[in-house]
């Protein structure tokens, strides 16, 4: 069985060599399968990882305060 801090971060970093950001990382979105934690729910997914964004997405509940101001 993998610690699922590290399941998650060996999963992001996989979306981020792959030039991708995730965008919406909160605990609705990392299911369990057979001990092994997993991120779903790309929805909000973008590419072209090093451009600047201007789209407000995510979940106000998990945003820092600084993005909601």
């Amino acid at each position: 069985m993998q610690p699922i801090a590290k399941g998650l971060c060996d999963g992001l970093r996989l979306i981020h060599l792959l030039g991708f950001i995730h965008r919406d990382i909160k605990p609705e979105n990392i299911v369990m399968q057979f001990g092994v934690a997993k991120i779903c729910d790309f929805g909000w997914v973008a590419d072209e990882i090093n451009r600047k964004r201007t789209t407000f997405c995510g979940t106000y509940e998990y945003m820092a305060p600084e993005m909601v101001k």
